[in-house]
């Protein structure tokens, strides 16, 4: 892991898949009952090795121990932060935000630029869209004034796409583009994301960890999609 540099979408950086796989949990996944949405909440703090896992969430911390081992001695000194998304897909519809992204892009807000993040995701079904193989041209792009994201769409194929299968835990860096996959028919959906990260997630609607309290004060969010 290196400081953020936006020269790096030249080079390829593929999804690892981090087996083993964690079809033996699929229970975890079951949302029959009820759908739980968790966007980016602190589950572990920089140089403390204990995963703090409100009730809500303790089903989930297979992965979570997943995660951690794939992670290794890389997590040293990160903070930990896990997203849930479950519930109904429509048909062509997609259950999280469409569009070619990367998680972890440090814009205008972050300077200096800082350790890049790193993130694991798995779901249960319809994966998620990666782009193994592709580079991306950015040159002359201005990440505080242009869309890195639209730029991303333009260039992806569909010949360039992968999608690991349900229940496979993929490692993804900063600059490991991917999006969300469209519904062929309704169904019901589990994703869930790890991110490892040396920056404090302060976005206004952030999950707060009822272990841990608020951490810090949630700014207004720096959204790529809202450049031109």
């Amino acid at each position: 892991m290196s400081v953020f540099d936006l020269a790096e979408f030249a080079q390829p950086h593929p999804p690892i898949v981090r087996a083993p796989s964690l079809l033996p949990y699929r229970a975890m996944f079951a949302c029959e009952h009820y759908a739980l949405r968790i966007l980016d909440m602190p589950v572990q703090v920089p140089n403390d090795p204990v995963f703090y896992v409100p009730e809500f969430a303790e089903r989930f911390r297979p992965f979570l121990r997943h995660c951690r081992s794939a992670m290794g001695a890389r997590g040293f000194g990160q903070y930990a932060y896990l997203t849930v998304d479950q519930g109904l897909v429509k048909a062509g519809h997609g259950q999280r935000e469409l569009g070619c992204h990367v998680d972890g892009l440090q814009g205008a807000r972050v300077q200096p630029k800082v350790q890049t993040d790193t993130s694991f995701v798995v779901s249960d079904a319809l994966p998620t869209v990666f782009y193994p193989h592709r580079t991306w041209q950015v040159d002359g792009l201005d990440i505080a004034r242009d869309n890195l994201f639209r730029a991303f769409d333009a260039q992806a194929r569909p010949e360039d796409e992968w999608r690991p299968q349900p229940y496979e835990v993929v490692e993804c860096s900063a600059y490991t583009v991917h999006r969300a996959d469209t519904a062929p028919h309704d169904l019901v959906r589990t994703f869930l994301r790890l991110a490892y990260s040396v920056r404090q997630y302060d976005r206004l609607g952030n999950s707060v960890n009822p272990l841990l309290g608020r951490l810090w004060r949630y700014e207004t969010r720096e959204t790529q999609r809202g450049l031109q």
